[in-house]
C-alpha cells in the first residue's frame, strides 16, 4: 500500500498538511505515517543531558502523535489506515531510515505566510528535504485544503528538458489521479528566445500520452507569473523539479514573494530531477 508520510512539528499549519494528506490517501487508497523528530539541543554536546530528559521529550511527542491520530481517525471515519513515529535525530535521517520499508508516495509538509512581510519563508527542514530526499514532497500552505486533483501542473524553464524531467514518475502520479496535465514553460521576457520552441516540443513528445497542454509564461517575477497561471487554470497540484541551478530551484534558495500568498490554496509537489 501506498503511503503518505506526513512531517509534522504540531503546529495548525503542520496539521492541517495532516488533514489534506488524509483526504489524498483515501483518494489514492493510501496509508497515512505521521511523524515527528524530537530534535537534540546543541548544547548536548557541552553538557550532555540525562537520559531521562530525552525519554520524557519522547513520551511527550508520543502523546501529541495519539492525538493527532485520533482526530485524524475521527475525520476519516476510520477508513485510511494510519500509524505514528517519534524519534530522536532529524526528520531526513529517520525518513530515510524507514522508507526503504514502505512504498513512499510522497512527503507532506505544511508552509505559512509570514504575516505582515507577505512573504512565504520555507522553513529549514523543507529546503533541506527537497535538496536531499529522494521521494517527492507535497508543500501545503496553510489555507489549503484537498478537493481533489483534476487539474496538475508542471512549471519548467525548458532547459535540457530530456535529461533533468522525470517523465515516468510526473506520468504515473498524473495518471494515478487521472487529472488533466499542463505545462507552464516559465521565463523572464528578455530571457525568452528560438531555443525555447525545440525544448517545449521535445517535453510535448515526452509527455504525448498525457496529452499536455503547454502554457507559455513570461513575467519579470517569475513567481507571480507561476501561480497567476496556475490560478487561471484552476491547477490542484503544481509540480516542480528544483534541479540544481535551474530557474525553479532558485525560488526556494529564497523566500517566495507574496505571490503564494495571494494563492494561498495552490499546493506544490516536489519531485527530484533524472
Amino acid at each position: 500500500m501506498k503511503t503518505i508520510i506526513v512531517a509534522t512539528d504540531f503546529s495548525a499549519i503542520s496539521i492541517n498538511a495532516a488533514y489534506y494528506a488524509m483526504d489524498m490517501a483515501a483518494a489514492i487508497k493510501a496509508q497515512v505515517l505521521l511523524m515527528h523528530a524530537v530534535s537534540i539541543p546543541l548544547m548536548v554536546a557541552e553538557a550532555p543531558m540525562p537520559a531521562e530528559t530525552f525519554e520524557t521529550m519522547l513520551d511527550d511527542a508520543n502523546d501529541e502523535l495519539q492525538k493527532l491520530q485520533e482526530k485524524l481517525n475521527i475525520y476519516s471515519n476510520h477508513k485510511v489506515p494510519i500509524t505514528r513515529r517519534a524519534m530522536l535525530g532529524t526528520l531526513l535521517n529517520e525518513i530515510e531510515d524507514i522508507a526503504n520499508d514502505l512504498d513512499v508516495f510522497a512527503i507532506a509538509m505544511g508552509i505559512q505566510g509570514a504575516g505582515e512581510t507577505n512573504r512565504v519563508l520555507f522553513g529549514s527542514n523543507t529546503i533541506n528535504m527537497m535538496r536531499n530526499m529522494a521521494y517527492p514532497i507535497i508543500i501545503v500552505p496553510a489555507n489549503a485544503s484537498f478537493k481533489g486533483i483534476k487539474n496538475i501542473g508542471l512549471a519548467c524553464d525548458l532547459k535540457d528538458v530530456t535529461e533533468t524531467i522525470p517523465v515516468d514518475v510526473i506520468t504515473n502520479i498524473v495518471s494515478l489521479f487521472n487529472s488533466s496535465f499542463h505545462i507552464f514553460s516559465v521565463s523572464k521576457p528578455d530571457e525568452a528566445d528560438a531555443s525555447i520552441l525545440p525544448e517545449s516540443i521535445s517535453l510535448q513528445n515526452q509527455f504525448m500520452k498525457l496529452q499536455p497542454k503547454m502554457h507559455l509564461v513570461t513575467n519579470e517575477n517569475i513567481e507571480t507569473g507561476i501561480f497567476e497561471s496556475a490560478e487561471k487554470e484552476k491547477i490542484d497540484l503544481l509540480m516542480i523539479i528544483p534541479k540544481e541551478h535551474g530557474l525553479i530551484y532558485s525560488l526556494f534558495h529564497r523566500s517566495i514573494s507574496k505571490a503564494i500568498v495571494t494563492h494561498p490554496h495552490i499546493p506544490m509537489l516536489a519531485i527530484h530531477g533524472r
